[in-house]
């Protein structure tokens, strides 16, 4: 489902709405979704490490922060077009 879903949402973003780029984030180790976006035509655009403290704050106090890999993803017009 995961794929199918963003696919007609990679449509509505490319055709309807003229995006020329989509980008995406997951963490490191969630190979799930890695997956799912390799499948559609992403590319592996960059390995960073979030600020701890800006994470931080952007969650409620006491919850859990991610301190590993987050990889961003893209994905450009061009390449959605030469896939479908």
């Amino acid at each position: 489902l995961a794929t199918e879903a963003s696919s007609a949402l990679l449509d509505l973003g490319f055709e309807a709405l003229g995006l020329e780029r989509v980008l995406a984030d997951t963490y490191e180790y969630n190979h799930a979704s890695r997956r799912v976006l390799e499948k559609l035509g992403f590319t592996l655009a960059r390995e960073f490490q979030a600020d701890l403290d800006e994470q931080q704050t952007a969650f409620f106090e006491g919850s859990e922060v991610f301190a590993g890999i987050d990889l961003e993803f893209e994905l450009t017009r061009e390449a959605w077009s030469a896939s479908n």
